[in-house]
């Protein structure tokens, strides 16, 4: 769902046949320019100086600067009671609890575990959520709940589904629509 595939080309290969995935739609939302270009995501909805990796001994303070990158926003600030979540990598998640379990203090106390949740303690409404639909990215996104969505068609061209016989062989021809996809742009934050 995170990478999917790029939809550039038509044909066999190509076109309505790919599917593209949130890193796509979340570079083109946050790109001002260049091929495929949104531009719906503003640019200081993402850290700045984020560090060139993230490991055990930076995750709590990578994290701090998402938190103060959405307190300190003015269209932000607005959503902090609301239900939200950070989209983690499970590495990232796995750094996070070792680094909260070696800690002898929690002294900055930018998360804290609630229940089986995770939390900011500044936004207490956002769960920490790992994903393995992330393995592999070196980026997090935090949004409200309700603004990333899965849809799939609902009544205009119901997807169908046709068996062929083709001498010893049986091919399946399965046709339907699907998206991944935010509804608003301004309500994205990206580290990375």
């Amino acid at each position: 769902i995170y990478k999917g595939v790029e939809n550039a080309g038509t044909g066999a290969t190509g076109g309505l046949n790919l599917f593209d995935g949130l890193g796509l739609k979340l570079t083109q939302g946050y790109a001002t320019s260049g091929t495929g270009w949104v531009g719906d995501i503003p640019a200081g909805n993402k850290v700045t100086s984020p560090a060139a990796t993230v490991t055990q001994a930076n995750i709590l303070a990578e994290l701090q600067k998402i938190v103060s990158l959405i307190m300190e926003s003015e269209d932000l600030v607005e959503y902090r009671e609301d239900d939200a979540s950070l989209f983690i990598p499970p590495v990232y998640f796995q750094y996070m609890c070792n680094a909260l379990d070696a800690a002898l203090s929690n002294g900055s106390q930018i998360v804290s575990k609630v229940g089986a949740d995770y939390r900011f303690n500044l936004l207490p409404n956002t769960i920490i959520k790992p994903r393995s639909y992330m393995i592999g990215v070196d980026n997090m996104v935090w949004t409200p709940n309700g603004n990333l969505f899965y849809l799939h068609q609902d009544e205009d061209d119901v997807p169908s589904i046709k068996f062929q016989e083709a001498d010893r062989d049986l091919k399946v021809l399965i046709d339907f629509k699907v998206s991944v996809d935010y509804a608003d742009g301004r309500l994205i934050v990206l580290h990375k």
